[in-house]
């Protein structure tokens, strides 16, 4: 590998207008098959969530392929666990009492570990803050949204406990509706995909088998 800057995916570079401005290599790459399904029987709760609500951000704008499951699934392994060991320090104390001084909480350190490398892949499909600014992005129907507001949208609805009518509520009703934006998936995009990728939405209190049922002949 040559030293220096890595380059940036050709979508990437089409996504932000070519700002180099230089021939954008089409003829290199080959035309790949869709990311194949999540492989739920092995993550977590909360890294199945995060594989759902990036893969609805990105795969709209054709930056997974069929040879991206491997690096996309460490990458929300290290956010999920990122936010575990955060929420463990949270629950105990950052600074923990030894036999002789004080020390540092491990998770902490294990928080930032994971922070980190979360980042790195990030960058890679377009996910950290600058990447985004520069992408200025818009999804199908969404054209008075920002990208950082489509990405977290489905934590935001229940965060900021919003009741207006949207197309999920119209979908399967304002119950449910509620009951998935509570569990960070507040948009009819992120439910549908949601159960695309196999995840058990009638787990979630307020969410049957009928709503599932619903969001599946959505598919």
């Amino acid at each position: 590998m040559k030293p220096g800057t890595k380059p940036k995916p050709t979508e990437l570079k089409e996504l932000a207008g070519n700002p180099g401005k230089r021939p954008l290599p089409h003829g290199k790459r080959q035309a790949r098959g869709e990311m194949p399904r999540m492989p739920g029987g092995r993550l977590s709760a909360l890294t199945q969530f995060t594989w759902v609500r990036l893969r609805a951000a990105l795969e709209p704008l054709g930056l997974l392929t069929d040879a991206d499951p491997e690096v996309f699934e460490l990458m929300v392994r290290h956010f999920a666990r990122a936010i575990e060991a955060d929420e463990l320090v949270y629950s105990e104390q950052l600074v923990l009492d030894g036999e002789k001084s004080s020390y540092r909480h491990p998770a902490d350190v294990a928080f930032v570990q994971h922070s980190r490398m979360f980042l790195r892949y990030a960058t890679e499909f377009g996910l950290s803050p600058s990447s985004r600014a520069a992408l200025d992005v818009m999804l199908p129907g969404e054209e008075d949204k920002s990208w950082a507001e489509l990405l977290f949208e489905g934590t935001q609805a229940a965060a900021e406990g919003k009741q207006r009518t949207t197309s999920l509520s119209r979908s399967i009703g304002a119950r449910s509706a509620r009951a998935l934006a509570g569990a960070g998936l507040g948009t009819l995009e992120l439910a549908r995909m949601a159960v695309k990728e196999g995840m058990d939405l009638s787990s979630i209190p307020g969410v049957g088998p009928a709503t599932v049922r619903k969001l599946e002949d959505l598919q």
